[in-house]
């Protein structure tokens, strides 16, 4: 492996603030990521970025390939000497070795976890740099794709309601009022930040007598999927909330773009806590991404959109092309996620069919019946109500044949 006389002899100032707003730039371990990305020190680097026409995939690959490039004190054009598949098996099976001692060098301050839970992604970048000199054949691969983890996340009605009081107690009303709209209509933190609550639109109707009122969120979109969504807010107490947001809020963001870096870290930080409370995490399991504690504690607002889901499914009696249309890629990805067994298929309703014992998650047979149980004072309809439509039904028919 060749040794380069670092341009920088002076390691203390490698990559620091030498004088205000000024970067020392240099070859030293560790590379920081301005040196890495200025051609006159690694042009092999610029070159293979500039190829790279998606910057987020480009920025992505090239913070994967620094650190291994950090974590084996190699320069990035020693890597592309001799054959590429040799190059990218020999440098990932040293990698890993030095990885599962725990000696990575990371390029970022405040981590969750030091050793990374795959290396897949490093391979990706590795193998992606390594393509832009010489020939990769596509199938050329050193770890097979894990199975991935299935995190079985959702809050019982019970949690639920104490997650959002809690959060209610918060002198940041903004934590209440994401959290609660983000579990109502299962929405990625991301798209909320964007969103300028200026598509609302409520509506009234009536099922056996009872007046009901919900709001429609027309073509919300969702960043990560590039998709437009039409999504529904069911709950009245959430209701109340975008009623009124929508009248004070609309047109902007809930929370400002400049205050959105420090309040998710607020937010997330509350959130870890309130789960920890709940017992869904605690400081140990939550290192263990086999087990559903990682989830709760390393994706907390992420949490709320699947259990979010998980609400939706009960109240509508499982009907998971319904939901998946309200904002996932596939109802197959959701029935992976949430699927029920068969014994579960004939449900109960809280309101046209109430189950004989108290449940620990209420569950409905639609959405119109959900609506129906709230606005009915959380009553199920009488029996006699059945036949009083059947009548009605059967003289409107009679009127219309003669």
């Amino acid at each position: 492996m060749t040794t380069y006389e670092p341009l920088n002899k002076n390691p203390t100032n490698s990559g620091k603030n030498t004088n205000a707003g000024e970067v020392k730039l240099s070859r030293d371990f560790p590379i920081t990521r301005e040196s890495f990305e200025t051609t006159e020190l690694f042009p092999t680097v610029t070159k293979w970025y500039n190829l790279n026409a998606n910057q987020k995939e480009a920025n992505k690959h090239l913070s994967r390939l620094l650190v291994i490039c950090n974590t084996l004190r190699v320069y990035p054009e020693d890597l592309t000497k001799g054959d590429p598949i040799d190059s990218l098996k020999q440098t990932m099976i040293k990698f890993k070795e030095v990885v599962d001692a725990g000696n990575i060098q990371h390029t970022h301050q405040n981590k969750v976890s030091t050793i990374p839970q795959s290396l897949l992604e490093y391979e990706t970048g590795l193998k992606n740099f390594l393509s832009t000199e010489k020939y990769m054949p596509p199938t050329a691969k050193v770890f097979r794709n894990p199975k991935p983890n299935q995190y079985l996340i959702f809050l019982n009605d019970d949690e639920i309601t104490k997650v959002f009081h809690i959060l209610s107690q918060q002198k940041d009303r903004r934590f209440v009022i994401m959290a609660t709209l983000q579990h109502e209509i299962f929405a990625r933190i991301e798209a909320l930040h964007a969103w300028t609550v200026d598509n609302v639109v409520i509506k009234n109707d009536t099922i056996d007598g009872v007046h009901y009122q919900y709001a429609e969120v027309k073509r919300f979109f969702e960043p990560k999927q590039h998709e437009y969504y039409d999504k529904i807010i069911l709950d009245p107490r959430v209701l109340k909330i975008i009623k009124k947001l929508h009248e004070i809020q609309k047109g902007e963001p809930v929370v400002a773009k400049t205050e959105k870096r420090n309040w998710n870290i607020n937010y997330n930080k509350i959130l870890r806590n309130i789960y920890t409370q709940l017992g869904k995490t605690n400081d140990i399991d939550c290192m263990d991404k086999n087990k559903d504690a990682w989830y709760w504690w390393n994706r907390p607002t992420h949490a709320l959109r699947k259990s979010g889901s998980a609400q939706a499914l009960r109240r509508c009696g499982y009907d998971y092309s319904n939901v998946a249309s309200m904002g996932w890629a596939s109802d197959e990805l959701l029935r992976k996620t949430y699927a029920q067994p068969k014994v579960l298929l004939e449900k109960s309703c809280e309101y046209c069919k109430p189950p004989e014992h108290e449940q620990e998650n209420e569950s409905f047979c639609s959405f119109a019946h959900y609506l129906a149980f709230q606005y009915n004072q959380r009553k199920p309809k009488k029996p006699t109500e059945d036949v009083e439509y059947l009548k009605a039904r059967i003289r409107e028919l009679e009127a219309k044949s003669v």
